[in-house]
């Protein structure tokens, strides 16, 4: 009699952040003007690993739109309909939060440091699993709301 073993093998941290994301973008409401394109552009920092992996869900439909990647470094923040910011963001984060304060741009960090208030979805990994805590205030704000199937799965809704 022959055994099978199979293993579960964990996915990179950077490949679930990025399905997370994915699934952030699914269950957002944009205001009625808040997609203006035919694409939806998630702008992140180039070169990074979480980058490479959301090459994954470029080319998928949300909202009716073509998900669409671009570099957080050489797109105007303006023309980016979810921003991704990292720990190797914050100086560029800095000059980037002036100009989108009053914009409805999905924003997204994995960086506490960041997270002054200004991030829609804050990504943490604890016990090695990924929580997320969603700041439905500052969405509000800029006229967005996030899915009520999406804030019971939050570890902290503000």
């Amino acid at each position: 009699m022959t055994t099978c073993a199979f293993s579960a093998q964990k996915a990179p941290e950077h490949d679930l952040k990025a399905a997370y994301i994915y699934n952030f973008i699914q269950f957002t409401e944009w205001p009625e003007d808040g997609l203006k394109s035919s694409t939806l552009n998630v702008c992140a920092s180039a070169g990074t690993v979480l980058y490479v992996a959301l090459q994954a869900i470029v080319g998928k439909t949300s909202h009716n739109r073509t998900i669409a990647l671009k570099s957080l470094q050489t797109t105007p923040a303006t023309d980016c309909n979810v921003l991704i910011a990292e720990k190797s963001d914050r100086e560029l984060y800095s000059q980037i939060r002036p100009k989108i304060a009053n914009l409805p741009i999905l924003t997204i960090s994995d960086d506490a440091e960041l997270t002054t208030g200004d991030f829609m979805i804050t990504i943490a990994i604890l016990n090695e699993r990924i929580r997320f805590v969603i700041n439905s205030t500052r969405a509000l704000e800029v006229k967005m709301v996030f899915s009520s199937r999406l804030l019971r799965l939050a570890a902290k809704v503000l």
